[in-house]
């Protein structure tokens, strides 16, 4: 709900990246227990509404994933499934539920704001548990084989439909791109494939609305 119809997002080069060439230059991504976890969340969360397909080695994949980050990161709750993974997120990203239990002035008296539950219990140690957190901050190394980089073309699609039909425009800065963002030529930006300059998309995500800018004009001398 933070978009609106016309907004803008500043780059947002991760939409118009080409999983492939990316993952060419950076087999291997660094990622913290806690975000890899909270990626195959969204993921699943969105297969149960039928927003992505899947394949079910993927799926397994990432239902088996999910459970064994979750009891390292969670040790010591025991008997939670995936969906009450998923629900503990959501609440996470529920600003109206943060209010009504005082975040981040919690105190133990307002759970009862809230019902008990495997899924509480999964938030409330997240939001006030330090070794979750710690435990959390493990880096992990994650693959982005034929499997991920599918799974970031089928998002990438999605998002971008999404953020079309709300005609919201992305920010791109050519010139800093090139010169820190480790793209090798113009051809490569990913402003070229958010808006293409040719007719060829049939491999293609939908066109987006994209904005041309010189980002700091001194610095990057565009």
């Amino acid at each position: 709900g933070l978009l609106k119809f016309g907004d803008r997002i500043g780059h947002g080069l991760a939409l118009g990246s080409d999983p492939k060439l990316w993952a060419a230059r950076l087999p291997q991504t660094p990622e913290t227990l806690d975000e890899r976890l909270d990626d195959l969340l969204w993921e699943l969360e969105r297969y149960q509404k039928r927003e992505l397909s899947v394949d079910s080695a993927r799926l397994e994949y990432v239902r088996a994933e999910i459970l064994k980050l979750a009891r390292i990161q969670y040790a010591g709750t025991d008997d939670f499934s995936v969906d009450d993974l998923i629900l503990a997120r959501r609440w996470r990203h529920s600003p109206s539920l943060l209010q009504r239990i005082g975040y981040p002035y919690l105190g133990t008296q307002r759970r009862s704001l809230l019902p008990s539950g495997k899924a509480y219990e999964l938030l409330w140690r997240y939001l006030t548990d330090h070794y979750v957190f710690l435990r959390g901050q493990q880096t992990l190394l994650v693959r982005c084989d034929e499997t991920e980089q599918r799974l970031l073309s089928e998002a990438q699609k999605w998002l971008r439909t999404i953020i079309g039909k709300l005609e919201i425009t992305i920010e791109s800065n050519p010139s800093s791109n090139l010169l820190i963002g480790g793209f090798p030529s113009l051809e490569s930006l990913p402003v070229l494939r958010m808006q293409p300059i040719t007719t060829d998309r049939a491999h293609d995500a939908p066109p987006l609305l994209v904005s041309l800018n010189t980002d700091n004009p001194i610095t990057f001398s565009s």
